[in-house]
Formats: C-alpha cells, structure tokens, sequence
C-alpha cells in the first residue's frame, strides 16, 4: 500500500509538472514557428490517445468501468484522425489541394470525441460489458467512412476561407460540439456513482477543458492566433485527464486489490504455519511417549517422516515460491513507480502482465494451500453423493476450453453419460488439476483429450496430452509428498508441485486410485477412478 500511495502521488505531480514545462516550451516555439508548434502539439496529443489505447486494449479484461473502456477504444481512431488533421494542416503541403481539409478533419473528429463522452454514459447502467472487439470495428468504420468523405468524396462543406476566416457552418458546428460537451458534463455529474473521485475529478477536468479548446476554437480568425494557440494546449490537458483516468482505473486499482489479496493470504499463511507447528509438537510429544515401546515406535516414526515431510514441503514452496511470485512484483511495479513517465507503452504492457502474470500464480498456489492443509487438519471430509459425469465434464469444458485456446491447444472431451458416488467438488477439483497441467505442459498445436469409462464397478478417468512427457525415474514421486519434483511449463509457467498430492489426497479419499503413464517426449496419460454410482 505504500508503494501504491508513492505511485499516486509522485507520479500525478511529475506528470503535471512535464505537461506544464512541455506547454511553457510550445508556447515559447508558437512564437518563431507556428507550423511547428502545431506539429509538436497535435504529434503530443495523438501519441497520448494512441498510449491510452494500447493500454486499456491490453488491460481491457480489467477494466470494470464501462465507460472508461469505451472512451479508450475509441482513443485510437481520435488519434488517427487527428493524425489526418495534422497533415492536411496548412503549410505541410503533404496533400496538395484548394480544400482546406484540415479545419473539416478537425470538426469530425472532435463532433467524434465530443459523442463518445456523451454516449458512453449509456454503457455505465448496462447489466452486459461491452464488447471491446465490436466496439474496435465500429469505430474503425466510422473513421474509414470520415476519411473518404473528406479526401475522396469532397461532400463536407468549407470550413474555413483564406482571407476570410471560419465559415458559419463551421462556427455552428463549434457550438453544436460545445453542447454535447455540456451535456457529457451533466451525464458526468448524474453518474458520479460510478466513479471513485480522483477518476471522476480527471473526467470533469477532460470534459471542461475540452469546452475550453471549442469555445477558443470558434473564436479564432487566423490559423495562426492567439485563440487557435490556447485552444490545443487546452486539447492537449483534455487527453492527459482521459489517459490519467483509464491508468487509475485499468492499473492502479487491481494494483491495489492485489496488494490486499496479498496482505490478506500472509495472515492466512501464518495460521497455517502456527497449525502446523502445534501439529508437529503434537507428534513429538507422542513419539517421546512410546519411544520404549518398538512395535508402536516403527508406527509414530512413520507418522513423524510423514509430518516433517510435509512441514518440509510447506516450508519450501514457502521459501521458494512466494519468493519467485513477489519478486516480479516487487521489481516491476518499483520500475513502474519510478520510472512510469519515460517507458514506452508496450514496456508498461509487459511489466503490467508479468505482474498479473505472478499474482494469478500467488492465486492458484494460495486455493491449493488452503485445500491441503484443510486435508492434513481433517476439517475437510467428503460428502457422497450421486455425480453425472456428462454435467461434471460440460462444466469443465466450458472453462479449460478457453485456457487451451489462449496456447492454441485443441482439447476434446468424450463424454458419456456415467454416474460416480463420489465428493463432487473433490473429484471437479482432481479434474481441473489434471487438465491445467496437461495444458502446461503441452506445447502450441498439441492436443489433450478427456475420456470416461467403466470398469470393475468404477469410473475411470483419462486426461491424455501430446506434451514434453515425463522420465520414468520421475513417474513415481509424482504423488509423494517428500519429492519435489517441479519444472516450467512449455511457457515457463510456474508450478508448485502441490497439485498432484492434492489430486492423490482427494483421491483417496473417495475410496480410488491415481496413477500416470508416459514417455519423455511422447506425452503422458493421467488416469484416475472413483467407485461406480449403484442404483
């Protein structure tokens, strides 16, 4: 929370202060050269939008406002098409043409912009999330169409006449942008509910300054006054405000629910090691009780190996795993804190995703912990009951699905309508397991196949993969709890080692048997049974 805090607030004020310093130089350059003035500051505010958009697409999932995942879609096309402004503008002589085109790209695009800030409130009461992908088409027909009704069609009205100025037609439209504005600002203030208030403070400021830029906008005479200056630095402030706003939303606040996911589980991880700690006194209590009795002697060594064995196993994933998982997080999110102003986009991407990379990990090994040690302190016992392996296995499609997808990773399952007497959440849990390591471990343009069948009263699962395979010096210690036999994914993603003891614990526990088979390099089959439903 405190690195959270110092990203806040050193952050914002070194960020203002470089768009201060910045608008104090543009202003200084708008004196000798214009044309050039112009260039930086259009270059500038097309380089935010096109920033703001790369981040909210890659953060898109994230972002629980669908307001603020509208506007930074959008922000792409605004960029482009205030790219075409830029370049049409007077005195690039990029287009040659008697069609001053770039007074015309300026209207639609901000009529464009102006719409966007207003429509988007319809999105923040919508019980469906928007679409990113259809949004990104519409937006991307929109510009196409406003690009060749302006170079190719030449339908749109002059807007500007050299020696006389802004046309009517051009001043109206001003005033029609400045009251879409308006109306965005009282959308704004109705919906402040939806926004925390350093968010909702950089909109307002969006929005304003935005009305700002169109009433200067209206007002200017010359390409080259005084009026046309203010109005860009004033667009300039309306893009920061909306980039600051999708940052806060899109990065800072699940920075902050990570870090209290986090801070939570550290309680919960020195509880289960003050459990495990009373346990393993308890044992030796015992063992010092009927150290002078062999037989029961041999029995409380092997409850003592076992238990040691575990306190072994807990304290290295403590030791090395959460060092591995809070290590990225530490370094990136430090870099990001330091240094946030001078990455690039695609920079602050990848440090983002190798934190969000490291936090779902931390998840994963946190759910298989608790589990464990709910096992290994009896409070978790199995409820039998009737299971259907065909609406078992549907629920399970429906996720792994997906995950196999994102590795490009075919995954079939061969239902048949089977019924188990058996723990349903334990053997959903054995299952999910199973196929999250067959997609680890199996390369893009692999397969994975899930099959069911009887036999001997029992019903038996198969998860078989084309993956990298497994030695045979290492098929036995996958299930023991003293052998640590980890490694990367074919991604590098990150393991445990806990999750096959959890599958091997469940197993057991509803009367089955867990067992693999597989060659290095051609793959592995993991089978598992639980008895037959009897009706």
């Amino acid at each position: 929370m405190h690195l959270l805090n110092k990203i806040k607030s050193n952050d914002i004020l070194t960020a203002f202060g470089f768009i201060l310093t910045g608008l104090i130089a543009l202003s200084v350059i708008a004196r000798y050269n214009y044309l050039l003035f112009h260039i930086l500051v259009e270059l500038t505010s097309i380089v935010i939008m096109i920033s703001l958009f790369t981040i909210t697409w890659n953060i898109r999932k994230h972002i629980e406002n669908h307001y603020l995942l509208v506007v930074g879609i959008s922000s792409l096309f605004i960029g482009v098409l205030d790219l075409m402004h830029t370049v049409t503008f007077d005195g690039m002589n990029i287009i040659q043409s008697n069609v001053h085109y770039a007074p015309q790209f300026w209207i639609v695009t901000r009529l464009l912009e102006s719409a966007t800030l207003f429509t988007g409130f319809t999105f923040l009461k919508l019980n469906k999330r928007p679409n990113p992908t259809a949004a990104f088409l519409i937006y991307a027909a929109i510009t196409a169409v406003i690009i060749a009704a302006i170079l190719k069609w030449n339908i749109l009205p002059p807007f500007y006449i050299e020696g006389h100025g802004q046309t009517a037609i051009k001043i109206y439209a001003e005033y029609v942008i400045i009251f879409i504005l308006l109306m965005a600002l009282f959308m704004l203030y109705q919906n402040k509910n939806y926004f925390d208030k350093r968010i909702y403070s950089y909109i307002f400021m969006s929005i304003v300054s935005a009305i700002i830029s169109e009433i200067c906008f209206a007002l200017y005479f010359s390409n080259f006054d005084i009026f046309n200056q203010i109005g860009h630095y004033a667009k300039v402030i309306t893009f920061f405000c909306i980039y600051r706003a999708n940052v806060e939303e899109g990065f800072m606040k699940p920075a902050e629910t990570l870090f209290k996911t986090i801070k939570a589980n550290e309680i919960r991880y020195k509880n289960l090691s003050n459990e495990l700690a009373a346990k393993n006194e308890e044992y030796v209590l015992l063992n010092e009780k009927y150290k002078q009795q062999n037989d029961l002697l041999k029995g409380n060594e092997s409850k003592l190996k076992d238990l040691n064995a575990t306190k072994d196993k807990f304290f290295s994933i403590i030791a090395h795993d959460l060092r591995n998982i809070f290590t990225p997080i530490t370094m990136y999110s430090d870099m990001l804190a330091k240094n946030s102003m001078s990455l690039s986009p695609n920079q602050i991407t990848g440090f983002s995703g190798n934190i969000n990379a490291a936090s779902r990990h931390a998840y994963n090994l946190f759910e298989n912990l608790l589990k464990w040690s709910s096992m290994q302190s009896g409070k978790l016992v199995p409820s039998f009951e009737k299971v259907s392996i065909k609406g078992l296995l549907e629920e399970i499609k429906v996720v792994k699905t997906q995950l196999a997808g994102l590795k490009s990773i075919q995954i079939h399952f061969h239902i048949n309508d089977h019924y188990a007497f058996a723990d349903k959440e334990m053997v959903r849990t054995v299952l999910r397991n199973l196929v999250n390591n067959a997609i680890k471990f199996t390369s893009a343009g692999g397969s994975i196949a899930v099959t069911t069948y009887l036999e001997n009263n029992t019903v038996v699962f198969c998860v078989k993969d084309t993956g990298i395979g497994i030695s045979a010096a290492h098929i036995d210690k996958l299930f023991r709890i003293d052998s640590n036999i980890t490694r990367p994914g074919t991604a590098e993603e990150k393991g445990s080692g806990l999750g096959l003891i959890l599958c091997w614990e469940f197993v057991e526990k509803n009367n089955g048997k867990i067992w693999a088979e597989s060659k290095e390099g051609n793959g592995s089959s993991f089978y598992f049974s639980v008895p037959e439903y009897q009706s």
